[in-house]
């Protein structure tokens, strides 16, 4: 059958000119970050956190099963540098730790709404550290800006919350992802690509 965009609801509609106009060597690429993702009931308590600060019809909560940490932004990349980190992030070996969620924030620019820890152990440092060097031995440009650990909570979001901070929330991290964003006719989906256990 002849799929017409015009017979399509809006989203749909965007999703399928994108991708017809997209060349083809930008589609066999794939958009990539490594993460650390709480666990089920860390992401509902995230989730439920989120919710009652949402105050315009068009901000968006975060999904619980998309509630992440990205630790390290890599990008569009080709088959063989995917397998090159993926190489690389096989060989990092770095403690399990923890942090506590409590602060809340806003940037206006991204216009995001965020939890993140007032202070973090250096594991979490030294994790950020080995990827950055395996990133740029993978081929990826030197990440420049300050890491600044942080959960997003609402996209779109109009205003900043009017409290600071929320009950302490404990995560302890025992692995880190390699994840893959995906635009779908449903909005960005994040597939785990590969995951690493920490010691």
């Amino acid at each position: 059958p002849c799929y017409r965009p015009d017979a399509l609801p809006i989203y749909t509609k965007l999703f399928w000119i994108k991708n017809r106009l997209m060349p083809a060597s930008v589609q066999s690429k794939h958009r990539l970050f490594f993460a650390l993702r709480p666990d089920k009931t860390l992401a509902r308590k995230l989730h439920s956190l989120a919710a009652p600060l949402r105050c315009a019809e068009r901000e968006r909560v975060m999904a619980s099963s998309l509630i992440h940490m990205t630790i390290r932004y890599v990008g569009l990349v080709d088959a063989a540098t995917q397998t090159c980190l993926q190489t690389m992030a096989q060989n990092i070996h770095v403690e399990k730790f923890e942090f506590t969620l409590q602060s809340l924030g806003y940037w206006k620019k991204p216009r995001v709404i965020w939890s993140a820890p007032t202070s973090w152990p250096e594991s979490l440092n030294q994790l950020v550290m080995h990827l950055e060097q395996g990133c740029q031995h993978c081929g990826g440009e030197a990440e420049t800006r300050t890491f600044n650990p942080h959960v997003s909570l609402i996209r779109k979001a109009t205003a900043a919350p009017l409290v600071n901070s929320h009950p302490p929330l404990l995560w302890h991290a025992a692995d880190f992802a390699l994840v893959e964003s995906k635009s779908t006719r449903n909005g960005v989906e994040y597939q785990i690509v590969n995951r690493w256990p920490l010691n």
